[in-house]
């Protein structure tokens, strides 16, 4: 390829060389070349230099909006706190109550017991009692959210009077015990008032 000559030149180019020539020797023009390549250099280091800045700024705006959202979290939680503990204050006198009537363990000594006492209070001798599908104490493996049923049957013997004021007793205590069935069998003579009496029965408890 054959680079062009001076001579070669139209004289409109050469015109235009020329001028550019001597407006580039003037010293504003060099001024504004040197002032120009300053401020591209300025600018490139200043870019360089913000850019980690920049970079945490970003960094720093994204961690203030997690903390945000976790804070509003926390206050949804606090708040539900909040209920729960005003809920709690108002149960707090009723919980013995509450755990003597629905215990966290199966308490089979103390159904016993109470069933005992009722019948001899009330002049009804248990003739049998027997449990059914009973884990003594507290199994941790149960998972659930509503009371446990432990099936009783018990058989006792009295006069009518008697048998009533018993079945009013057991209902009445402060340990749960609802009655599922119940079944009378006639004196065995006329001259006898001995009821035979069968009841099946649910105690409750509701592990944690």
């Amino acid at each position: 390829m054959q680079i062009p000559t001076r001579s070669s030149l139209r004289p409109q180019t050469l015109d235009r060389i020329n001028r550019l020539n001597r407006w580039y020797q003037k010293p504003m023009a060099q001024v504004s070349t040197a002032l120009l390549f300053t401020v591209v250099t300025i600018t490139f280091f200043a870019f360089v230099a913000i850019r980690p800045t920049l970079t945490t700024i970003t960094q720093l705006v994204r961690k203030i909006e997690d903390q945000r959202s976790v804070k509003a979290q926390l206050d949804q939680k606090v708040a539900a706190l909040a209920t729960a503990e005003s809920e709690f204050a108002l149960a707090r006198p009723y919980l013995t109550d509450i755990n003597q009537a629905v215990p966290i363990s199966t308490e089979i000594d103390s159904v016993l017991k109470q069933i005992e006492a009722s019948a001899n209070s009330n002049q009804a001798p248990l003739q049998g009692i027997s449990l059914s599908g009973v884990t003594l104490g507290h199994d941790s493996s149960l998972e659930t959210t509503s009371a446990i049923a432990i099936p009783i049957n018990i058989n006792l013997g009295s006069n009518f009077t008697n048998l009533a004021a018993f079945l009013d007793t057991i209902t009445s205590n402060k340990r749960i015990l609802t009655l599922e069935s119940i079944f009378f069998s006639p004196p065995s003579s006329l001259d006898s008032e001995t009821i035979d009496l069968i009841v099946k029965m649910n105690a409750y408890y509701y592990p944690e």
